[in-house]
């Protein structure tokens, strides 16, 4: 018998508004900012632990995953072209548009499997294309120092610190400390189309991982080992996973390996530069 479904939504929990008096962009990645994974391509994951929601414009691919793992209502968890794997389990449900082929999968918090497409991938490809736009054209207003004992990010300002760094001090695993008024945002914008964030040591602050997002938009190759602090918005890379821990939203084209996310949902000032 095919189940039916309990209407739930895709956008719990959503991302907090930024106010408007501070002239940031309203909601900046869109869909995407509701999900700890977002790609326009497909994915495939081994031996991780995702917080929380999934989506996936092409075939994800999950082996002995859990996704959901925060989630304790029912909602969509997973939002996919075709989903395949074995031995998932999944805190809610499972939404498809083409097939959905998983053995030994267990569903948790009353989930299941459905077909249907809830999400306008295009619609929200263009929203991180805007955005990566808009990122761009910011002028720089941080401080960046390199010295013996790394990268030192210093900002003033009480919104929003614009920061450049280079993809070469930041594939050094070096440690990277900010400085900023708390309750201010970080955007970290890295050049290059070969990013490498391992071994990172990132000590924050008065920032909250909430409010801090690496901006890789030129980057087309992007490897992820280790832990990382905020959220990684690369929509044009192909990301390799190597033991990551990412605390915040990661939005690329592809992404392939093994990863553990912590749902931190941006809720930052992106200033609008146009």
């Amino acid at each position: 018998m095919t189940p039916t479904r309990t209407p739930s939504g895709i956008a719990t929990p959503t991302p907090t508004a930024t106010p408007e008096s501070a002239a940031c962009v309203a909601t900046p990645l869109g869909v995407a900012g509701w999900q700890d994974i977002y790609t326009s391509n497909s994915v495939s994951l081994g031996e991780s632990d995702i917080s929380g929601s999934l989506a996936i414009c092409a075939n994800l691919d999950l082996q002995n995953v859990a996704v959901g793992t925060s989630v304790t209502e029912l909602r969509d968890v997973i939002v996919a072209a075709s989903v395949t794997g074995n031995g998932a389990v999944v805190y809610g449900n499972a939404v498809y548009s083409q097939t959905c082929e998983m053995d030994n999968v267990t569903y948790q918090n009353g989930g299941a499997s459905f077909q249907g497409w809830p999400i306008d991938f295009g619609a929200a490809d263009a929203v991180l294309a805007s955005l990566c736009g808009n990122i761009t054209a910011l002028q720089a207003n941080g401080d960046v120092v390199v010295d013996e004992t790394g990268l030192q990010l210093t900002g003033t300002d009480p919104d929003a610190n614009v920061f450049d760094v280079s993809a070469e001090n930041l594939g050094l695993g070096i440690a990277i400390s900010f400085s900023m008024p708390k309750g201010a945002t970080a955007i970290v914008r890295v050049a290059g189309s070969g990013v490498t964030m391992s071994g990172l040591k990132v000590y924050l602050g008065d920032a909250s991982p909430k409010k801090v997002m690496w901006s890789l938009c030129d980057t087309q190759n992007l490897i992820v080992e280790g832990a990382v602090s905020g959220t990684i918005l690369a929509p044009p890379a192909y990301v390799e996973a190597g033991n990551a821990a990412i605390e915040g939203t990661l939005a690329a084209t592809s992404v392939n390996g093994t990863i553990t996310t912590k749902t931190a949902l941006f809720s930052g000032c992106i200033p609008v530069a146009y």
